[in-house]
């Protein structure tokens, strides 16, 4: 879930919530070579299974680039829900709910 400002600047991720009051998901991601630079820097700080205590999400480094002072655009581009087609099972959930 993602919180945005009215001039589209990210303040807040939250990643895979049981629950949020927030109003917008991300379901895609563009950026410059300036964050895939940060990325793999971030990255390589978290080596060892010591530092890394969940598997990684986009998120995770999203949101540390934003507390490291990165400004992040977002831009809604839909208010109908998003529906995540990522296993067979949740596409024919969506298709079944498409259907009705």
């Amino acid at each position: 879930m993602v919180s945005i400002d009215d001039a589209h600047t990210v303040r807040r991720i939250e990643i895979k919530p049981r629950s949020s009051e927030l109003e917008f998901t991300w379901g895609i991601a563009v950026w410059r070579a300036e964050f895939t630079e940060y990325m793999h820097t971030h990255l390589a700080g978290l080596t060892g299974a010591a530092k890394v205590p969940h598997n990684l999400h986009i998120g995770d480094v999203l949101t540390s680039a934003l507390a490291d002072g990165m400004r992040i655009k977002g831009y809604p581009v839909s208010r109908q829900p998003y529906i995540d087609i990522g296993t067979p099972d949740d596409l024919q959930r969506a298709w079944a709910d498409n259907l009705r």
